[in-house]
């Protein structure tokens, strides 16, 4: 997977004096969010939206000074990852199988204090207050929802996580130079999610069965997906990490050499 730069919009011409990483979850928004924090110069991090992985606010985006950053991951890798750890999704949900986790409805929840699970409004459609079908769905209306709000005032930047994990320095520069934001010295992240104390490793995948393969594709908005830059035949095995990277190599060991 080659390198793309940020698509920026911007509609209002303030000065960026903070921002925030929306995107779904399980998407690299924590490790933009740390990427950003740690090297933009005098722009914090501003909450602004709450929660960052549902049906926000739109009319947020028109905050003075707010810098908006929209995060997506490669649909396939985003299923596999979201399955794996169902952050905030019902209790239904967890312990699937993955074909049957793809053709669950998508039942966003959060866990009480007392044990029982409050049904999450922020992760259904928008108007009707209706779950989504499946996870599939679910993204399509979410990147469609994102995606209408470049026509609004706003100043946003849409990048795909595999691009920042790839080449942050070069996604840094471009988002400096768009939006007219200082960068201080460089600050990698190098560790899961720039949160924990583990070094990051990219998980390697199991291939996905053909039959769900075929559910996947039929579920998908095909031509959203193309639009944003993502393709189903390619898949990037190290979520964008060249294949010679130190931290490729040791992923594909991992693999063979379970620790």
């Amino acid at each position: 997977m080659d390198w793309r730069p940020p698509r920026l919009v911007r509609n209002l011409e303030d000065r960026i004096t903070g921002f925030q990483v929306l995107g779904e979850r399980s998407s690299g928004t924590n490790f933009v969010t740390q990427l950003l924090s740690r090297n933009f110069d005098g722009v914090p991090r501003n909450p602004a939206y709450g929660w960052k992985h549902g049906f926000i606010d739109r009319r947020v985006a028109a905050t003075d000074g707010l810098l908006t950053v929209l995060v997506y991951r490669h649909p396939l890798r985003w299923l596999q990852s979201i399955h794996a750890r169902p952050l905030d999704l019902s209790r239904s949900m967890h312990g699937l199988g993955f074909a049957a986790f793809i053709r669950h409805e998508w039942q966003g929840a959060f866990q009480r204090e007392d044990g029982t699970e409050e049904p999450s409004t922020a992760d259904m459609e928008p108007k009707a207050r209706v779950n989504f079908a499946n996870a599939m769905r679910l993204r399509a209306a979410k990147i469609g929802y994102f995606e209408e709000m470049a026509e609004m005032p706003a100043r946003i930047a849409y990048l795909r996580y595999e691009d920042a994990n790839r080449d942050p320095r070069r996604t840094l520069n471009a988002l400096a130079e768009g939006f007219g934001i200082p960068l201080g010295p460089y600050a990698p992240v190098e560790t899961f999610k720039g949160i924990t104390r583990s070094p990051y490793v990219p998980k390697q995948m199991p291939r996905i069965a053909p039959g769900d393969l075929a559910f996947i594709r039929q579920e998908l908005d095909l031509g959203l997906e193309r639009r944003i830059g993502y393709d189903l035949a390619d898949v990037p095995r190290f979520d964008g990490l060249p294949g010679w990277d130190p931290r490729s190599l040791r992923s594909l060991l991992r693999a063979v050499r379970p620790r």
